[in-house]
């Protein structure tokens, strides 16, 4: 399986989030702990007006012709109905009625749409699936300031094209992608029922992360399941690759979360790379929910950062918690 192409499109507007601080919007504490500097606000475009922008931006489209599926992934509302479906409306704008969509929720985990991608060409010969992921969190009351802990929400848009026809040129090969889940932390996003009864803001992870800490798990056991999570999926590419020694990479990239706990509860159980890291760009950012790989996979693509044989290791998750990683070899 390999990588075809990505499309991105990023809104111009970029606030300052020691302005935002100074004026009451952000925490001081948060931001000294976070060192988030700004991040990427949408204005005019919806989600999906985003995400066909960063389509036109692919510089090989022209795989439709031999496209199988279409898979959206989001993590927040698409500014539309709620009944709405995102990859209808792709499908009409893109003229590719014969498609098959499917509408992937899986938080903020954009990688498992490429786990689910790959695993589907398995079974066909020649084709490619089109993968696209948009984010705008200005469109509800959705608060991407103040309503999770350690994180900034930004707006953003990407598409990516996975393959698995020989004769297609490509920006990198999937050497492997592995998923893994740990459904006992579901409850970090789910309120009990007995507080449902009561008025509360849906969108609100502060709330929800609180009652699960005081009465389901610590701190502490969710930053060891999390690192499990961690060491299962690197044994597991370990596994598929045949590898006995520990798995070198060039780049490492890893969701736009704040500095301290890309720090504290990810850098410790990965690979050091040779190469670069996403952390500092990613606070230039923000977390585009399930966008941010893709994004700085094509940021150190554009900028010249990798060259052929480079190995990169991506780590996405989302609510659930669903983890996701895959090892790509550039071309």
């Amino acid at each position: 399986m390999k990588i075809i192409d990505i499309g991105v499109y990023l809104p111009k507007e970029r606030a300052c989030v020691i302005t935002e601080s100074k004026e009451g919007r952000y925490s001081s504490l948060e931001l000294e702990f976070n060192k988030y500097i700004a991040i990427a606000i949408e204005n005019e475009l919806y989600p999906l007006e985003m995400a066909y922008e960063s389509f036109l931006s692919l510089k090989n489209n022209s795989v439709l012709n031999d496209l199988s599926f279409l898979i959206h992934n989001s993590f927040h509302y698409n500014g539309y109905s709620y009944y709405h479906s995102p990859t209808c409306w792709l499908q009409n704008k893109l003229n590719i009625p014969e498609t098959i969509g499917l509408n992937v929720n899986h938080g903020c985990n954009g990688l498992m749409s490429v786990f689910m991608a790959c695993n589907i060409l398995r079974n066909e010969k020649n084709k490619s699936i089109l993968c696209t992921f948009s984010e705008r969190f200005n469109i509800s009351n959705f608060s991407r300031w103040s309503v999770d802990y350690n994180v900034i929400y930004a707006d953003g848009a990407c598409s990516v094209i996975i393959s698995n026809d020989e004769a297609q040129t490509s920006l990198a090969n999937i050497l492997a992608v592995e998923h893994f889940t740990t459904p006992e932390l579901e409850g970090l996003v789910r309120l009990d029922v007995s507080d449902l009864e009561h008025t509360f803001d849906p969108h609100d992870m502060r709330s929800t992360k609180r009652s699960f800490i005081r009465d389901k798990k610590s701190i502490d056991e969710i930053q060891k399941i999390s690192a499990n999570a961690i060491h299962s999926l690197l044994n597991k590419i370990k596994v598929s690759l045949n590898l006995t020694d520990k798995i070198e990479v060039d780049h490492l990239i890893l969701p736009n979360f704040g500095h301290k706990t890309l720090h504290n509860d990810y850098l410790p159980h990965l690979p050091k790379p040779k190469k670069t890291n996403s952390i500092d760009w990613g606070l230039t950012l923000g977390h585009v929910g399930s966008s941010d790989c893709f994004i700085r996979l094509k940021n150190i693509i554009d900028n010249k950062e990798t060259v052929a044989k480079d190995r990169v290791l991506i780590l996405s998750l989302g609510a659930g918690v669903t983890w996701t990683m895959a090892l790509l070899e550039m071309n």
